[in-house]
């Protein structure tokens, strides 16, 4: 027969109550730390986990159905990514805001969060700035082939966009413009951020946009571009091709985009 301790107040049996039901109430969550990690970092891309106040443990666990230690785990693997602050008294919060750029947008009509004011004042919002603009020459191995019957003039834009925390991207432009037009004007080196593609093409061509198509892919960054964007070389990055076409069915723009992946993710919806 097993001893059994004295229990005189009822502590111990309270105890292994309490344990039980913990138990029970963990049935069915996982305890996969790398899945609590992928299923935590798509909710913080997406923006379904608000980077708003502080990440509850327990909270994530209801969400995520997942056990407290692959939580912890997760959420640590992501503190070492930089994506979020664990600190004692503070708790855990999102390190920096992550933006979403619709798929065939332009860049800059879409960065800029709801509340953020554009302009060079405003530290939350996105800023762009313009590196080279100038003629492209048709010989360099990065003109687009979809160019090279245009008769006009093909102008080369390579622009930085950040934010006050971080880069964001680097955008290299091919733009496909009249003859008569000396270069690129304001809204291509400079764009306003409240515009729509369709308008930001109007206002760029001066003619109104047709079809527009976009390759998406996974790469790594490499010399120029990664020290633009702030990462080491070989850092995963997303990478957006865009080709333009006017109302004629003729292509009049093509840009490459790469974004940093912990800060932007590319989604077929605008906020």
């Amino acid at each position: 027969m097993p001893h059994r301790f004295p229990d005189p107040d009822g502590e111990l049996a309270r105890r292994a109550e309490h344990d039980r039901n913990r138990r029970l109430h963990a049935t069915g969550r996982h305890t996969s730390a790398r899945r609590a990690y992928e299923q935590l970092r798509a909710g913080l891309r997406t923006g379904e986990l608000s980077g708003e106040g502080t990440l509850s443990e327990l909270e994530l666990m209801r969400e995520l159905g997942a056990s407290r230690n692959s939580v912890r785990r997760a959420l640590q693997m992501l503190a070492d990514e930089g994506l979020l602050i664990r600190r004692t008294k503070v708790g855990t919060r999102q390190s920096a805001p992550i933006y979403s750029a619709p798929i065939p947008d332009v860049p800059a009509a879409s960065l800029l969060p709801p509340d953020a004011a554009p302009g060079p004042d405003a530290d939350a919002g996105l800023r762009i700035r313009t590196l080279v603009a100038d003629r492209a020459d048709t010989t360099d191995p990065d003109f687009p082939a979809d160019l090279q019957g245009w008769t006009g003039a093909v102008h080369r834009l390579e622009q930085f966009g950040r934010d006050a925390r971080s880069p964001l991207f680097v955008r290299v432009a091919h733009l496909a413009l009249p003859a008569d037009r000396p270069g690129p004007p304001d809204e291509a080196l400079h764009p306003v951020p409240h515009l729509d593609a369709a308008t930001a093409f109007c206002a760029v061509h001066g003619v109104p946009l047709g079809e527009q198509r976009s390759l998406l892919s996974v790469g790594l960054a490499s010399g120029a571009a990664a020290e633009l964007l702030g990462v080491p070389a070989g850092t995963v990055v997303l990478a957006r091709q865009l080709r333009l076409r006017d109302a004629a069915g003729t292509v009049r723009e093509v840009t490459s985009t790469l974004f940093r992946a912990d800060r932007v993710s590319l989604s077929s919806w605008a906020h």
